[in-house]
């Protein structure tokens, strides 16, 4: 066991390094490497050696874009410094608060991520009925869910703001409990769509190039919500914390979805999107739960560590 641990810890900073880039060329090797994915996925078959080398350097590509994406900000930051974007963003007050306030943008994320999801169980609860499919209502049930979270941290944000130090931390967290215990049920409506797409064989079609900048957009919003969670751990808000694991969880989905989308335009049969769809479902799924699980076990020792406020 000693000795496992050793190795992890010699690999694990040789395996970063790896994979540590400077910004400028994460700038342009993502790009590229995503162009020529899709060149190659509209050819496939042509040049199979050149395509397998291709998605090997676009993977690379990805996970040196998440390792360096604090870099990269960083970077755009300092090459925009003294321009016109910046002057005006620094003039305006709210442009500022966004900029300047980390905590800010988590609290606006808040009622954004609200807004979002309402909106979406409202369209596609009206579609199932329009169309009377289940899998509408499925998705339906699944952002209802979704907003029913939302609306329970906005509630706790909102209540833990008028007390202070164990007081606010214990309403937070008391949020971020009951966070948990819903995307257990959020587990459950992703587990009904992927039983769905596997046993009643629905594909999921994105025309024209619509699904590249759909694979790119859900790349960018996995890799944003993992960073995201780090990031936010340093605020020390149970509930802004929560709102960042509701991303990911969204962001495993919204990956599901779109290997379907994908396996459906380009794989050669319906045996490879069958098996893709178990797998990458079970994977979704089980990282959904896991999430959920570590949640409700951090909250509850969390709470029980945190002194009740004296009245």
């Amino acid at each position: 066991m000693n000795r496992f641990r050793e190795f992890l810890r010699r690999a694990v900073p040789a395996v970063k390094r790896a994979f540590t880039l400077p910004p400028g060329v994460i700038l342009i090797l993502t790009p590229t490497t995503m162009v020529l994915c899709i060149i190659a996925l509209n050819n496939r078959g042509l040049f199979p050696a050149l395509e397998y080398i291709i998605y090997a350097v676009s993977a690379y590509a990805l996970a040196a874009l998440i390792i360096g994406l604090g870099d990269v900000s960083r970077y755009v930051m300092r090459m925009l410094h003294g321009s016109r974007v910046w002057h005006w963003a620094h003039s305006n007050t709210i442009a500022n608060l966004f900029i300047s306030d980390f905590r800010f943008r988590g609290e606006l994320s808040l009622y954004q991520g609200l807004l979002m999801s309402t909106l979406f169980a409202v369209f596609k609860g009206a579609a199932a009925v329009f169309y009377q499919s289940p899998w509408f209502a499925a998705v339906a049930g699944y952002y209802v869910t979704f907003g029913a979270a939302r609306l329970m941290l906005v509630r706790s944000w909102r209540k833990a703001e008028k007390l202070d130090g164990n007081a606010r931390r214990r309403r937070e967290l008391r949020g971020y409990q009951q966070c948990a215990c819903l995307m257990f049920l959020l587990n459950v409506g992703i587990a009904i769509m992927a039983v769905q797409l596997i046993r009643e064989e629905h594909t999921i079609a994105y025309p024209g190039s619509v699904i590249y900048i759909t694979a790119a957009y859900t790349f960018y919003i996995l890799t944003l919500s993992v960073v995201n969670i780090v990031k936010f751990r340093k605020l020390n808000s149970p509930v802004l914390s929560a709102s960042k694991a509701l991303n990911l969880a969204g962001a495993l989905t919204s990956l599901f979805t779109l290997q379907n989308a994908l396996t459906s335009r380009f794989s050669g049969g319906g045996s490879f999107r069958l098996v893709m769809n178990v797998v990458v479902g079970l994977l979704v799924c089980s990282s959904v739960l896991a999430i959920a699980v570590f949640m409700l076990v951090h909250s509850t020792r969390e709470i029980k560590n945190t002194p009740v406020p004296q009245m």
